[in-house]
């Protein structure tokens, strides 16, 4: 589960009678099973909360679309911006480095 084996996990669960002490062990073990139990609800509120959440977005992005909404215009991939679009701003140099005149 955690990438622990039979052998370190009964050696950490030795360490834990050993300094915890036989009459506190068990309520440390229970302490520790809810508290996991607590992260583990988390974990699942969240991800229920995030999953349906997405659909209402994905309609809310389209009616903001077919207005013409300023609001939903994509970012440019990243493959589109780099040093190509830095080149394409710059003003043009002449033969000798100088901003070219036009003519």
């Amino acid at each position: 589960m955690f990438g622990i084996g039979f052998g370190e996990l009964i050696l950490v669960l030795a360490a834990a009678l050993i300094f915890i002490g036989p009459d506190r062990l068990p309520a440390m073990a229970k302490t520790l099973a809810r508290a996991l139990n607590e992260f583990k609800k988390a974990g699942d509120e969240m991800k229920t909360a995030i999953t349906s959440s997405l659909p209402g977005m994905e309609e809310r992005q389209k009616s903001y679309a077919a207005k013409g909404s300023p609001v939903v215009k994509a970012a440019p991939a990243a493959n589109d911006a780099g040093a190509g679009d830095a080149q394409e701003n710059a003003p043009d140099k002449g033969p000798e480095g100088g901003a070219s005149t036009g003519a």
